[in-house]
């Protein structure tokens, strides 16, 4: 899956012929804030749904990545020590909270500067970079299985001028769309509603809180596309885990899933409630977390592992 170009990578290589950070999504369990105040009683609007579902969605992927790195370790020889596992669990933790939800149409905001819908991060800021991982994992006598998931850690930001960094925050959004907007998601999608949002991400120690929006619009075909301006927190790729679900078919349909460090995993880690939807292959996402419902855990595990001849 190639990576979605930020931009503000496409903006900075305008000014200091250099792209800004593209990272990705991976994280292990999202604590989402539940909303824009204490006992908030609406209901969420879509574009804040879908937000808190991708973000969500991206601290799962770093927690799929670490057990399924063990789980493919142990194939190979390295037994998994459960202590270590739980370190590795917790390195890989990523908090998110989310607040202060504004929506309305595209329109409305095109003259306001960049710098004031997203943060702008200037060196020496540290910004969180994802790393996607696709493996395939061919067991004998079995059909082979991929899946995705991510790892995630502190880096500078690619942005090095802080006079580029003051130029870029300074340009009204019309002119960020002219010049990066066709590379956000797809170059023919047509952007209508934003959302924008404060958000804090805590991982490895350390916590910085930020200004984030999301543009949302629909391509050719009239498909919903969601483009993450999180310059801070994950980058533009945070749009991928609004189509991807992370759902972690290689621990549920492998000869993994006997593991007893990832039984336990699995088993801890199951939701139960109304938005659980079983049967779709995607994970349950309940306002603050993210992970298979605990009806698609019994059915995968209840169904044998597929032979390779199976899918001939």
């Amino acid at each position: 899956m190639p990576r979605r170009c930020h931009l503000l990578s496409r903006i900075s290589g305008i000014f200091i012929g250099a792209s800004l950070l593209a990272p990705l999504v991976e994280a292990q369990v999202a604590r989402i804030s539940p909303g824009i105040a204490t006992g908030r009683v609406e209901a969420p609007t879509h574009e804040e749904s879908v937000i808190r579902t991708a973000y969500a969605r991206a601290a799962y992927s770093t927690q799929v990545g670490v057990v399924s790195e063990a789980a493919l370790h142990s194939f190979t020889g390295t037994p998994i020590d459960n202590h270590v596992l739980a370190e590795k669990l917790h390195k890989q933790e990523i908090s998110y909270t989310l607040s202060n939800f504004a929506v309305g149409n595209v329109e409305d905001i095109l003259d306001k500067k960049w710098g004031d819908l997203v943060t702008v991060p200037q060196p020496p800021d540290k910004v969180l970079q994802f790393h996607h991982q696709t493996p395939t994992i061919s067991d004998v006598g079995l059909l082979a299985m991929h899946w995705d998931y991510t790892s995630a850690n502190w880096t500078d930001t690619d942005l090095t001028d802080p006079e580029t960094s003051r130029r870029v925050a300074a340009l009204p959004l019309r002119e960020i769309i002219r010049l990066g907007g066709a590379l956000w998601t797809e170059p023919d999608v047509i952007y209508t509603r934003y959302a924008t949002y404060n958000g804090t991400v805590s991982f490895d120690g350390l916590t910085i809180s930020y200004r984030s929006t999301a543009f949302f619009g629909k391509n050719s075909k009239g498909q919903e596309k969601v483009a993450i301006q999180d310059n801070v927190g994950g980058g533009g790729d945070l749009d991928y885990a609004v189509e991807q679900s992370f759902y972690p078919v290689g621990l549920l349909r492998t000869r993994m899933r006997e593991i007893p460090a990832i039984q336990e995993w699995l088993n801890l880690n199951q939701s139960y409630g109304p938005k659980c939807v079983p049967g779709l292959g995607e994970l349950c996402c309940t306002g603050s977390k993210c992970s298979v419902s605990g009806a698609d855990l019994q059915n995968e595990l209840s169904i044998p592992l597929r032979s390779s001849a199976e899918s001939n």
